[in-house]
């Protein structure tokens, strides 16, 4: 039997690692590339959908815009007949406030005033006196102004002496707070309203 003996050195293997480094560096650049093109892909798609349903937006305003256009312009005598229907529910704050100040007594005043309705007003006033609490609920009853006076609420605060006023506290020691409710004549108040 022959026995072949290779005289040769042997060839060294052929190194595929740094192959394979370039083949992985190229697939991911690759990988890369591809995967910013569809996000851009898909990102464009996303702003063109924005843009359509925007114009879709402007669009409906326009029509919203021409339909309460068209309604303002051939509605005017309704609107005016509204504003004076208005006008005529509406009694003028100073109207009133001024006829509760003229009814006051030299040292009474108003600390809070508001309506709760269109004829129906709410208000606090400070008094030296009861017997003024009393007076002035007379002088609202007997007034053309008023048509109904609830009085709801008194209540009494002590008086601290104070020199840096001049004020004789031997006769005042306490201030009382009391609540009115009024219902006020519409007509009547309106009718003074256009003689000022």
């Amino acid at each position: 039997m022959l026995v072949e003996v290779n005289l040769l050195p042997e060839k060294p293997g052929k190194n595929y690692t740094s192959i394979l480094y370039v083949g992985g560096f190229v697939f991911l650049v690759i990988l890369a590339i591809a995967s910013t093109f569809l996000y851009q892909r898909h990102i464009s798609s996303e702003i063109e959908e924005i843009k359509q349903e925007a114009y879709d937006v402007q669009m409906e305003a326009a029509i919203v815009t021409q339909e309460l256009t068209g309604f303002e312009f051939s509605n005017l005598d309704q609107i005016e007949q509204a504003v004076v229907l208005l006008e005529s529910h509406i009694i003028p704050a100073s109207l009133v406030v001024n006829f509760l100040v003229s009814q006051l007594p030299e040292r009474g005043f108003i600390s809070s005033f508001s309506y709760t309705q269109p004829e129906d007003v709410h208000f606090d006033v400070s008094f030296d006196r009861l017997e003024e609490i009393a007076q002035y609920h007379e002088a609202l009853e007997s007034s053309e102004l008023v048509d109904a006076v609830r009085l709801s609420i008194i209540d009494a605060h002590e008086m601290m002496d104070d020199e840096e006023y001049e004020i004789d506290f031997d006769e005042v020691k306490s201030r009382y707070i009391a609540s009115f409710d009024l219902l006020l004549d519409r007509e009547y108040a309106q009718s003074l309203g256009e003689n000022q």
